[in-house]
């Protein structure tokens, strides 16, 4: 079970350094990156919701409505959240990490007084395949790739 866990941080982590702008799968894994127009693969639903709709929401939501770059991969929800921020998660259901390059900045977030917002040019999300909720969030200036 370990050995998978981190050869899907592998996979995630190369994968996710690959990038054309347009719908396409690479034959290592399965990554794909998400655009509106050349779209040649229909987008995963995520519950009742479109992948791609729940991205571009928690992105609008935070600053910038049209990412330069939106790529993902499914996988494991530990692997994931282990890929955006080496954190321990208790679940481990189907999930897509979601990589984002954009302005963002998170002016909801929990701050002291006086604090700046976050920011980042890069936004990171799990979200559950099962029902298309963001279980996790990174915003960072990381480019996640190998």
């Amino acid at each position: 079970m370990k050995i998978k866990s981190v050869f899907s941080v592998v996979v995630i982590t190369t994968l996710l350094g690959i990038g054309a702008y347009a719908i396409t799968k690479t034959p290592a894994a399965r990554a794909t990156v998400l655009a509106s127009s050349n779209t040649s693969q229909s987008i995963p639903t995520v519950g009742s919701k479109n992948l791609k709709d729940v991205a571009l929401n928690v992105a609008t939501s935070l600053g910038d409505s049209q990412p330069t770059s939106t790529r993902y991969v499914k996988c494991n929800r530990k692997a994931a959240a282990k890929f955006l921020d080496n954190s321990r998660v208790d679940s481990d259901g189907t999930s897509y990490v979601v990589i984002m390059h954009g302005n963002f900045i998170d002016e909801k977030a929990f701050m002291p007084p006086g604090a700046k917002a976050p920011t980042g040019n890069t936004l990171g999300l799990v979200v559950r395949a099962s029902d298309g909720e963001v279980t996790d969030l990174a915003l960072n200036n990381q480019s996640y790739s190998a």
